[in-house]
C-alpha cells in the first residue's frame, strides 16, 4: 500500500493503518535516506531547469507540516514529527538554481473524505490553505500540475474548488 490508495479498501492494510484506515497510518512514512541535495545535484548535471515532486497526491499526505490537514510529515515519527520533504527539496532547487514545480491533487484528498469526512466548504478551506502554504513557504513555485483525479465530499461544486485555487495562486503569486 502507498500513501495515494485510501480509497483501496479491499486492499488489507493490516496493522499500517491504525487509527486513519483506509489510510496509511503516518508513521509508516520514514525514509532513511532522504537527500534533496543528491537530487538537484544529479539534476543540475543533467541540465535540468525545473523540477517537480509529488507534495500532496491523492491519499492526501502532504510532505510538509501543513496546518490545513492533520495527516502529514507532523503526524509521522520520521525526524521526530519535524520532518519537512519540502523544505529540503526547496532549499536544494534554489541552491542549485532549478526551478520549483508541485504536483498538488486538490480535487481527490483521501483523508480528508474518508477518515476526517470534511464538508465541502471545509475541504475547500483546507485545499486552498495548502496552495497557499506551498506558495508562500515554498518557492518561488513556477508551476502546479493538477489533473483529473477526484474525490470529493458529497455535494461539493468543483467549480467552487477551482476557482479559489485558481483566485489563490493568481493572488498570491501571479507569476506561477
Amino acid at each position: 500500500p502507498t500513501y495515494h490508495d485510501c480509497h483501496t479498501t479491499s486492499i488489507d492494510h493490516g496493522n499500517q493503518t491504525a487509527g486513519f484506515y483506509p489510510c496509511l497510518n503516518p508513521n509508516v512514512f520514514n525514509p532513511t535516506d532522504l537527500n534533496a541535495e543528491d537530487w538537484m545535484e544529479a539534476s543540475a548535471s543533467m541540465g535540468m531547469r525545473e523540477i517537480i515532486i509529488t507534495a500532496h497526491h491523492e491519499g492526501g499526505f502532504a510532505l510538509w507540516p501543513s496546518n490545513f490537514t492533520d495527516y502529514s510529515v507532523a503526524a509521522s515519527s520520521w525526524r521526530g514529527g519535524k520532518g519537512d520533504v519540502l523544505r529540503e527539496f526547496t532549499d536544494a532547487a534554489n541552491k542549485w538554481g532549478i526551478g520549483i514545480s508541485y504536483y498538488l491533487n486538490v480535487q481527490n484528498d483521501g483523508y480528508m473524505v474518508d477518515v476526517a469526512k470534511y464538508t465541502p466548504a471545509e475541504f475547500i478551506r483546507r485545499q486552498v490553505g495548502m496552495i497557499k502554504e506551498v506558495l508562500t513557504d515554498y518557492g518561488p513555485v513556477n508551476r502546479f500540475w493538477f489533473d483529473g483525479t477526484k474525490s470529493v465530499p458529497a455535494g461539493l461544486d468543483l467549480d467552487e474548488l477551482w476557482k479559489q485555487v485558481y483566485e489563490a495562486i493568481r493572488t498570491v503569486s501571479p507569476g506561477t
